[in-house]
């Protein structure tokens, strides 16, 4: 019998779904029994998907309709939030109080997440997916990667002012493109993020 479906210890990255997307982007992240975080938005998609949740995101006035929805699932955690609060801090913070070292999110719409993720990056490791792209938080300092030629990078940071060190890799309007296949190096003196397309 396979015993990696039962690794629930912190290791693998937990996974908060926080828009309804499509079970063709979350599976893979589902291979390895995650701690899965669902938000109220999300929950009906997800739980069309026969899976087990650990915890739903769902503000104060909808708690007794989400958990008679989730009953069945026992034992899974309800967090409540204020009506129309973001649900990603009391995700990131239900997890760092579980010791989990990072988390993968799904989501549409990435530009909500990124400055809440970036508070909690001291204690918690956070990629964002959004279908096409993912998103890697770096707060090393470096950010170090074998990748192919041509492949497109892009860096965010909070402040332009922040300085930003590439090797290997070219600017191509917005974004930037690897040189030819190797290594490639981003430095900073800051918190920034990389992204990778993603399929």
């Amino acid at each position: 019998m396979s015993s990696h479906h039962f690794v629930r210890e912190g290791q693998e990255p937990a996974l908060l779904i926080l828009d309804p997307v499509g079970f063709e982007l979350a599976g893979p992240f589902l291979e390895w029994a995650p701690v899965v975080l669902v938000s109220e938005i999300a929950l009906d998609a997800v739980l069309s998907w026969g899976i087990k949740l650990d915890a739903v995101l769902v503000s104060r006035e909808h708690e007794a309709t989400v958990a008679a929805k989730v009953a069945d699932q026992a034992p899974v955690e309800i967090i409540t939030m204020k009506p129309g609060a973001s649900p990603v801090i009391p995700a990131f913070s239900y997890l760092i109080s579980m010791k989990q070292a990072s988390v993968n999110v799904l989501t549409l719409t990435p530009d909500a997440v990124f400055d809440q993720a970036e508070a909690a990056n001291r204690h918690l490791h956070v990629n964002i997916v959004d279908g096409t792209t993912i998103w890697s938080g770096i707060s090393a300092g470096r950010f170090e990667k074998w990748v192919t030629a041509k492949a497109p990078i892009s860096i965010r940071q909070r402040l332009d002012s922040h300085s930003i060190v590439v090797q290997g890799l070219t600017r191509k309007g917005d974004r930037f493109e690897s040189v030819e296949e190797g290594m490639i190096s981003i430095r900073s003196d800051s918190f920034f993020w990389v992204a990778e397309s993603y399929s």
